[in-house]
């Protein structure tokens, strides 16, 4: 028996459709002395044979736990408290190394400035949000004003148990 739920365990979270791809992805832990030299260590790992892509996220992949309700969405006005948000503080690269899907918009971009005044939306937070055209949208975000270039499909970033959050993914 034990044998048994063991298995069915290990095949679905394998099976699972997680919203991004887990095969052939490699997670080293964040190290400080690795932090401090992030720009010469994601240099090097790209310049790996086989490596296609590398990136950087503040937590990890699969337990995206800072969250907030410190936002408001421009134009909207409402005495409701707003929906918790998850937060997710990546790197260039990001949703390309993992092959997120984006529904519309674009990801981080070095081809354009200042991307740190910008926020991706997971498709859970333009629903919960009711924004009807998300990009272009001005986020107050922890009080300070973020356009919304893009949004994701829906991923798991926290336990396969849980249901997918409304994440905010942030450069």
């Amino acid at each position: 028996v034990a044998v048994s739920v063991i298995y069915q365990q290990i095949d679905f979270v394998q099976s699972e459709n997680l919203g991004y791809k887990k095969d052939n992805v490699i997670v080293f832990d964040r190290q400080q002395k690795l932090y401090d030299n992030l720009e010469v260590f994601l240099a090097e790992v790209n310049n790996l044979p086989g490596v296609e892509s590398s990136s950087v996220i503040e937590d990890e992949v699969t337990d995206i736990s800072g969250n907030t309700g410190v936002y408001a969405v421009q134009g909207q006005t409402s005495d409701e408290i707003p929906p918790r948000m998850y937060e997710a503080v990546v790197g260039y690269d990001f949703i390309e190394t993992l092959s997120i899907e984006m529904s519309e918009g674009r990801p981080f971009s070095r081809k354009f400035s200042n991307e740190g005044s910008k926020i991706i939306l997971n498709e859970m937070a333009v629903e919960i949000l009711g924004i009807t055209d998300p990009v272009g949208t001005i986020i107050s975000w922890k009080r300070q004003d973020k356009e919304v270039i893009g949004v994701t499909k829906n991923f798991h970033g926290q336990s396969l148990y849980e249901e997918i959050k409304p994440m905010a993914i942030l450069h």
